[in-house]
Parts: structure tokens; C-alpha cells; sequence
């Protein structure tokens, strides 16, 4: 069987192609529980001839301002049609090249072909036998087989293991957990069935995590059924953590999570007790556009019940210094990468510097000092206004909104501007593409600067 992957957000600049040894049609899962076979070099790379980059499309979409290592809001715009267009382009050339080809001749027996996601189900393209497509059926069996009566195989079937009176709080040997843990993902309905058969949210997975903290920012429904079957929101970790310091650091969290757990009297530590929520938020990315809205929600949130937008953590970072720090990392492991492997791709820009721009809406300090970091585009003693990435002029065009002082100076004594020009002099290195536009943006500011204190 020959699976084909379409581009999507967790594969978003390649289709990939792999293989299984069978097809098992009595099978929900179409036998990809079998060994995969990917198109491997000696080292464990993916081979080119497994990679599809589909030129083609890639070529029709730039023409409307699609850069596939370019992630800005055209791109973001663009990017919902480009996996659309990218799973009819992947399908064509399966249905149209693939019985042409000498695999499809030699091949010993009928090829089954799926398509997909690599987050979402298979869907069928056919049987391919002698170079002729033909419906691809199958029917799950009825019976159950061993495999599918033991929770730790791939092969497990959670309706007729319940159905054949399995133990819904019997511990998998695999994971550890019961059916609760192991299924913390899922959807409600599928969490309800295992309710229904008896499964108890009291039981702890491991040794002091209540079952709560597994599921901790889940669906809200999933949240309700757990604790209307006796799971205690207000139990803490085996460290002392509650519920609403758990779930600050899961991306899927949101206000509506932190209301909620607040009404069922789940309460946190204070910021002298070691817990920075803001922190956490300014450490966040903006991968989805509704994320960045989610966190600003949640950043004025936090700061309703007091804590503090300047405070500074163990690192000497306020929310706002963890933000920028972030912007100038994800740029150094970005370029590293590439130096390894000059053909990766894929999404690497979290839009930090967009949580940035929402920290300073809630009072961040612009002007705050940052101290060392390990990313050499920080200046030691600086501020976020010398932070040395260019590849976009949103970070500087935030701070100076929001009263960065481009005159201050840097342990080293160097301006925002020192630093901006040097970058402007190598506008075609990767980070720097906007840095002509930031100095011309830090001279505005330096100039009026000036002439107020010599006014003043």
C-alpha cells in the first residue's frame, strides 16, 4: 500500500510519499499500523525521489505573493488555497502518472493508494492493479481479534474492547495510564463512552498527576464531563501546581479555560512563589491567527488579578524581554538549520514580535535593560530596540509607538541605530531585508528626539 501525503501545517512545504508491506481491509486503519517505509538514504534521510516540492504550483502562486520561507500576512492569507490547490495537484499526478509508471508494471500484486494529511484520516484513491484503478473498499470486521482487545497494541479498538467488557480502568503496559490517560486527546464523545463503561477520572496517571492535568486545556465539554464524573479540579500536581499554573504553559489554553477553571475555585501562586503567567504568554508564538487574540485575552487576564506586565523572572526578563529574546532565537536556530541542511523548508517564524507588539498595548516598558542571553542579536545591557533582527520593521515600528527612546545606549555604548546601520550595509544576509527601512524609521525618532531635549 502507498500512502501520499499532502502538504499541510505540519508538513507545509513538501508531499511525501511512503509505503506499507499490506493492506488489511478488515481494518479501520487501512493496515498503517503495519511497518511504514519511507524512501530513506543510508543516514536515514528522506530520499529526493520520496519529496514532491510541486514547482508547478509553487510558480503559479508566487505570482500572486506566495514565498514559501516567507512568512508574513500574505502569506498567511494564501496559505489555506496553497494546501487546497496542493492535495488536487498531489491527487491528479497519482491517478494520472502512477499507472505509468515501472513500479506500477513490476509490481507483484494490487497497489491499495491513500491520500492524507499527516494530521488527518487516509482517504481512499483506489486499487491499482495492472495499471487500472478499480474502487478500494473494505469492512472493519465485526469479531474482535486479540490485538484489538489489548489497549497497548496499535492495532486496539476502544468500541469492541468496552463492548466485550474490558476494564475501562485497567492499566495499559504501554504509556502506564488507563483508558482516560491514554485517550486525553480525543474528542467528547469518545471520552464520554469511556465514562459511560465505567472510567474513573479519580484514578491518577502515574504517581501524584491527577487525570485532570493530562487533559488540562482541553475542550471545555471534555473538561465538564470529567469533573461531572468526580475528577477534582482543585487537586494539585505531585509539586505543588494547580490547574490554572498548569495550563498557562499549553497552547491550546484559552480565556474561556482560565475562567472556567476559576469558577470551579481553582486558585495559583503568586509571582514571589516561582509562577510568571505573563512569562509564559511572552515566550508564546502566533502560529494560527486567532492564537495571537487568545493571548492578549489571557495577558489581560493575568494582569487583572495582579500580577505585573515589568516584573522580572529568575532570568532578568520581563514578558516583554522574553518575547524579544524569542524573535531573535527562532532566527539563529533557523539559519542553523539551513547551514546543515541547505534544503529544509517548512515553518520556522512564530510571529513574536507580534506578541511583542500586544505586550506594549498592556504598559510593557519598552526602554526595559535586557541582560545576556545566548543569542549573540541581543545586545548584553541593551534594549529591545537594539535587538538585531531587520527582516521585518514591526518590532521597531511597535516599541518606538509605545515610547522606546532610540538615544539610549548599550553596554558597549551603541544606539538602536549603530546597530541597524551595520545590518543595512548586509541587507542580503537573512534577518536584514528590512534594515534600510528601520534606519530611516530610528532617524525619524533619533531626530525628534533630540529636538525636544534641545527645546527642552
Amino acid at each position: 500500500m502507498l500512502w501520499f501525503e499532502f502538504p499541510s501545517e505540519l508538513n507545509p512545504a513538501l508531499s511525501s510519499v511512503s509505503g506499507y508491506a499490506s493492506l488489511d481491509r478488515t481494518d479501520d486503519m487501512f493496515g498503517m499500523d503495519e511497518g511504514r517505509h519511507w524512501p530513506e538514504t543510508s543516514d536515514g534521510l528522506t530520499r529526493p525521489e520520496g519529496l514532491l516540492k510541486l514547482p508547478e504550483l509553487d510558480a503559479f502562486l508566487q505570482s500572486s505573493g506566495w514565498r514559501r520561507d516567507q512568512f508574513d500576512d500574505d502569506r498567511k492569507s494564501l496559505e489555506p488555497g496553497y494546501h487546497a490547490l496542493a492535495s488536487v495537484v498531489v491527487t491528479l499526478l497519482v491517478l494520472n502518472c502512477l499507472p505509468k509508471t515501472a513500479y506500477a508494471s513490476n509490481a507483484p500484486s494490487q497497489i491499495g493508494v491513500l491520500g492524507g494529511y499527516a494530521d488527518g484520516d487516509g482517504v481512499p484513491f483506489g486499487l491499482l492493479t495492472d495499471r487500472r484503478w478499480t474502487p478500494l473498499r473494505y469492512r472493519p470486521s465485526a469479531s474482535a481479534r486479540k490485538e484489538e482487545l489489548d489497549p497497548s497494541s496499535w492495532r486496539f479498538n476502544l468500541k469492541k474492547f468496552l463492548a466485550a467488557g474490558g476494564d475501562p480502568n485497567r492499566k495499559v503496559a504501554r504509556g502506564g495510564g488507563t483508558l482516560l490517560h491514554k485517550y486525553s486527546y480525543s474528542d467528547t464523545e469518545t471520552i464520554r463512552l469511556i465514562l459511560r463503561a465505567g472510567g474513573d477520572p479519580r484514578v491518577p496517571f502515574r504517581k501524584n498527576c491527577p487525570t485532570l492535568f493530562l487533559y488540562s486545556a482541553a475542550e471545555l465539554p471534555v473538561l465538564r464531563a470529567l469533573v461531572a464524573a468526580g475528577a477534582n479540579p482543585k487537586q494539585r500536581s505531585g509539586r505543588g501546581h494547580t490547574l490554572l499554573e498548569w495550563i498557562s504553559g499549553d497552547g491550546r489554553c484559552t480565556v474561556q479555560h482560565l475562567d472556567w477553571y476559576w469558577r470551579q475555585g481553582v486558585r495559583f501562586r503568586r509571582e514571589s512563589k516561582g509562577f510568571y503567567p505573563l512569562h509564559i504568554l511572552g515566550q508564546g508564538n502566533n502560529y494560527e491567527r486567532e492564537r495571537l487574540a487568545r493571548l492578549f485575552a489571557m495577558a489581560k487576564w493575568w494582569v487583572a488579578r495582579g500580577f505585573g506586565i515589568n516584573v522580572k523572572d529568575k532570568k532578568r526578563l520581563t514578558p516583554l524581554g522574553h518575547a524579544v529574546v524569542c524573535h531573535a532565537t527562532e532566527l539563529d536556530d533557523a539559519i542553523a538549520r539551513r547551514r546543515r541542511d541547505p534544503g529544509v523548508s517548512g515553518h520556522w517564524y512564530y510571529e513574536h514580535d507580534r506578541v511583542a507588539a500586544e505586550l506594549l498595548k498592556l504598559g510593557a516598558d519598552p526602554n526595559v535593560t535586557l541582560p545576556r542571553t545566548k543569542s549573540r542579536r541581543v545586545p548584553r545591557g541593551g534594549t529591545p530596540l537594539m535587538v538585531r533582527r531587520y527582516d521585518s520593521p514591526l518590532l521597531v515600528e511597535s516599541l518606538l509607538k509605545h515610547g522606546a527612546d532610540p538615544t539610549l545606549r548599550c553596554a558597549r555604548g551603541r544606539t538602536a541605530l549603530d546597530y541597524a546601520r551595520r545590518a543595512a550595509k548586509r541587507s542580503d544576509q537573512p534577518g536584514n531585508e528590512a534594515a534600510p527601512k528601520v534606519v530611516e524609521l530610528l532617524e525619524r525618532a533619533m531626530n525628534r528626539m533630540l529636538g525636544r531635549r534641545g527645546k527642552a
